[in-house]
């Protein structure tokens, strides 16, 4: 037998905003936010901030993206 390693399951994040210019971060974990990030599929702490502008929270789930 041979056994074939099974690729890790991954979820992108995009993240669109209103300003264009604020501020998106997620809070549960240390990496910077980056569009098109790849994350564990699951829950992520999302943050979108801009001066002038109420910070809005929210939790998200993550899936992974199909192979």
């Amino acid at each position: 037998f041979r056994l074939e390693k099974i690729p890790p399951k991954i979820a992108r994040l995009f993240v669109e905003t209103f300003p264009k210019d604020s501020t998106v971060r997620i809070l549960n974990i240390d990496p910077k936010f980056s569009q098109g990030m790849e994350l564990e599929p699951g829950s992520s702490h999302v943050e979108v901030a801009a001066e002038e502008y109420e910070t809005e929270r929210r939790w998200i789930d993550l899936v992974s993206s199909p192979n």
